[in-house]
């Protein structure tokens, strides 16, 4: 499901995998892994996102959603995001996902005051 979900937004943005591959600084050969059924780690899933303004649920294909949610999410929260992610994100729905977020952002203004 990746491999099919890169291919088709680098269509929709008329360039190729490969191309976006050279843009994000990574080695052209990953396109060649993605093809053979790889799926990226947590930091380059979440470069991929973030280029094609899509979100990794959409990308890994747990979502046909592919709009980034109006929740915003501090650059600071990636790494969890990230461990969620490599620890198996899959089981926790989008509504859980959103109440961890949103429980970090409290932890955080609570700290302000």
């Amino acid at each position: 499901m990746f491999y099919e979900r890169m291919k088709a937004l680098c269509n929709d943005h008329e360039t190729t995998i490969t191309v976006v591959l050279k843009q994000l600084g990574l080695s052209s050969s990953k396109g060649t892994d993605w093809k053979n059924g790889t799926i990226p780690k947590g930091d380059i899933l979440t470069k991929l996102a973030q280029h094609f303004g899509v979100t990794t649920d959409y990308l890994l294909g747990l979502s046909d959603n592919s709009f980034q949610t109006e929740l915003e999410i501090p650059h600071s929260l990636n790494n969890v995001m990230i461990a969620f992610h490599n620890g198996g994100l899959e089981d926790l729905t989008q509504e859980e996902v959103t109440r961890i977020a949103e429980f970090a952002q409290f932890v955080r203004s609570q700290r302000k005051n």
